[in-house]
């Protein structure tokens, strides 16, 4: 086949595809304690694993990833999102707040660090497929015009997506 931008933009839609299938098997866990504070059980529940040798670090205190399928999960879509493996641990695990010129990192607990996981996963699918009813909308727009048929063809050729109500949303 052909290639060009057609083959890059497939690529893109591919590597965001495997991004999105990738988060979700990101997985989370508590810091290790460190030595000197607790050790062994605490609170019932016995201590945490100590941290992955060469896992990405979030901020200090911040939760860890879980297993080295997390962190080759992590590693894998921060590569295919464009961004470094602390980065992207760094947007899940914590929140950076802004007040009187001063910056707080402010790290979330286990749900809250999911919730982002998903959070993205969610944004990342909801543009892609933006992303392609607007490029298929554009093709049909051309093929329309190209097709000798004036502007009612263009105008008719689309594809329209309806939710559960029947309301248009595209």
């Amino acid at each position: 086949g052909g290639g060009g931008a057609a083959a890059g933009s497939a690529e893109a839609v591919w590597a965001v595809v495997a991004a999105v299938l990738t988060l979700g098997d990101i997985e989370f866990r508590e810091p290790a304690e460190e030595e000197g504070k607790g050790g062994g059980v605490a609170g019932g529940r016995a201590a945490a694993a100590p941290p992955l040798a060469g896992a990405p670090a979030g901020p200090p205190g911040s939760l860890e990833l879980e297993g080295e399928g997390a962190v080759a999960a992590l590693r894998l879509a921060a590569r295919l999102l464009g961004c470094g493996d602390a980065e992207l641990l760094t947007a899940l695990n914590s929140r950076t707040i802004s007040a009187g010129g001063e910056e707080m990192v402010i790290c979330k607990k286990l749900p809250e660090a999911r919730a982002s996981r998903d959070a993205l996963a969610k944004a990342l699918y909801e543009r892609l497929f933006d992303h392609i009813i607007f490029a298929l909308n554009g093709s049909l727009a051309a093929v329309g015009q190209g097709s000798g048929r004036g502007a009612a063809a263009a105008s008719s050729a689309g594809i329209g997506i309806l939710d559960i109500f029947g309301s248009e949303i595209f």
